[in-house]
């Protein structure tokens, strides 16, 4: 029953991900813009004169990874607790 829970989880976080990609995200170019300035370090970015849209980017990215992690996470407790 668990495997079917986590699956269902699974597939409830995809969902809620794409549904809301267009909310956070105009197009791919800008999630890939976002996921770069996630992995560049602050302090790079700093040098480069880019350190306010590094810090904008990467809390636009950290909110909807929470959303999307997070939809999934709540159902899959939810479920366990449902049919437990």
């Amino acid at each position: 029953m668990s495997v079917f829970v986590l699956i269902l989880s699974v597939f409830v976080g995809l969902g809620v991900g794409r549904l809301v990609f267009g909310l956070f995200f105009a197009n791919a170019d800008d999630f890939c813009d976002c996921l770069r300035f996630s992995f560049t370090p602050n302090l790079l970015s700093l040098f480069r004169g880019e350190y306010w849209e590094d810090i904008a980017k990467s809390m636009k990215l950290s909110c909807y990874m929470v959303l999307v992690i997070g939809s999934g996470v709540l159902t899959f407790l939810g479920m366990i607790e449902l049919f437990s």
